[in-house]
């Protein structure tokens, strides 16, 4: 039996104060709200309409247009400041001089986020390239059983029409045919029950092709 992965038991949550309500600072709070190991506590951003302000409200995450109120109101193991600003930088490093908060400085915070992006996008190219893969040998099967369907609907076909002459032939020879004419409904009935499987198997056919189409729908996502 394969070992379970459990998380170490002194593994606490981290909280996270997130400062800069853009772009980065939306990235960080859907990155951090999306893992077990982090807990975003508020974002900061004079603009009441900035993207992460908008995410925090959605998720019920407080949210601050004052600075020093943030700090002071939520102690927070860890502070991403996203601005880019100098003065947010400093009035940072000066409320946090004695505290146990680590500050993640604007640039620290963008190169993780480019890592995070390129990972995902290597994940989401290799994950690609295995669905096509997978995709175009289904399409190879789903080809080579077509024509055996259709080799088979043709055998079928034959099969009947001799079932058929071989009923006029027995019908003509009377008595003495009588034995033949039950073959030949044998014949006829065996050939009907293998249509019956063939139009089966070309239902599952159609089924698949409609799978191969959400693939193909989910793949134009991953572009």
């Amino acid at each position: 039996m394969a070992a379970e992965a459990h998380t170490p038991r002194d593994q606490k949550t981290s909280t996270i104060g997130i400062v800069g309500g853009g772009k980065v600072g939306l990235q960080l709070l859907q990155l951090f709200s999306s893992n077990s190991l982090t807990r975003p506590v508020y974002v900061v951003d004079r603009d009441p309409l900035a993207p992460a302000i908008a995410e925090a409200h959605r998720q019920k995450i407080a949210v601050y247009t004052d600075l020093t109120e943030a700090i002071q109101a939520n102690p927070v193991d860890y502070i991403f400041e996203v601005t880019g600003s100098a003065q947010v930088a400093e009035i940072l490093h000066r409320q946090l001089d004695c505290s146990d908060t680590q500050i993640i400085t604007h640039d620290m915070a963008y190169i993780l986020i480019m890592a995070i992006d390129e990972n995902h996008q290597k994940t989401s190219s290799m994950v690609l390239n295995d669905i096509l893969s997978i995709k175009k040998e289904i399409e190879s099967s789903l080809e080579a059983m077509k024509r055996t369907l259709e080799g088979i609907k043709q055998t079928t076909s034959d099969l009947r029409y001799l079932a058929l002459n071989a009923r006029i032939e027995a019908a003509r020879a009377g008595e003495h045919g009588r034995g033949f004419d039950v073959v030949a409904q044998q014949v006829d009935s065996s050939a009907q029950s293998v249509r019956d499987m063939t139009a089966e198997i070309s239902q599952v056919n159609t089924n698949i092709a409609a799978v191969l189409e959400q693939i193909e729908a989910s793949l134009q996502k991953l572009d």
